[in-house]
C-alpha cells in the first residue's frame, strides 16, 4: 500500500530546512550528548558487574560515540579498551607518556584484551558475562534517557533552523 502526502509551499520550505537536520558535524555532536549519557548508564552497570581481580578490567570499560564519522549512522558504544592510541609517527601514545614519566626507562602498555574471554568464556574457562547482563538490566533506562535527551536536542535544532 502506497501513501502519498502533499504539502503546500510553506510546508515544503519547512521540510526542506529540516531535511538537513543532523547532517552537520555540530548537529551530530549535539545529538551525541544524550546518546553518550545513555551508554554511560550501561557503562556504569558493566563496571559494577565486571569480575574484580585487580580492578584493571573495570578501569578499561569505556563509553563513546562516533559523532565525528559523518558517513555512518550516529552510534553509541560501550567496550573494553583493547588498543592504545597510536601517534602519527607510529609510537603508542600511552607508551610515549609512560616513557616520559619513567624518564627513559622502558615501560609496557597493557590493555584489557582479555575482557572478551571473560564475557564469552573459552574452552578451558567458563564465561563470566558482565556486558550483556548490564544491557539487560539497565537497557530500558538507557533508552529512555537517550530518547528524552534527543527530543530536547531535536527541538532546539528545529527552532534554530526555522
Amino acid at each position: 500500500m502506497d501513501i502519498k502526502v502533499t504539502a503546500d509551499d510553506q510546508q515544503q520550505r519547512v521540510f526542506l530546512r529540516l531535511g538537513s537536520l543532523g547532517d552537520s558535524v555540530s548537529d551530530r555532536r549535539a545529538l551525541s550528548k544524550p546518546l553518550l549519557a545513555g551508554v554511560q548508564i550501561i557503562q556504569r552497570e558493566a563496571k559494577q558487574l565486571a569480575p574484580r581481580d585487580s580492578g584493571f578490567l573495570r578501569s578499561q570499560i569505556i563509553a563513546w560515540t562516533n559523532w565525528r564519522k559523518t558517513d555512518a549512522p550516529l552510534t553509541g558504544f560501550v567496550t573494553v579498551a583493547t588498543r592504545a592510541k597510536r601517534m602519527r609517527n607510529g609510537q603508542l601514545k600511552a607508551q610515549r607518556l609512560a616513557d616520559k614519566a619513567s624518564k627513559g626507562r622502558s615501560s609496557v602498555v597493557v590493555t584489557a584484551f582479555y575482557g572478551r574471554f571473560l564475557e564469552e568464556g573459552t574452552e578451558k574457562m567458563a564465561a563470566e558475562p558482565f556486558m550483556s547482563p548490564s544491557v539487560e538490566r539497565v537497557g530500558e533506562q538507557a533508552t529512555e534517557t537517550v530518547m528524552a535527551g534527543a527530543r530536547m536536542v531535536l527541538l532546539q535544532l528545529m527552532e534554530a533552523k526555522l
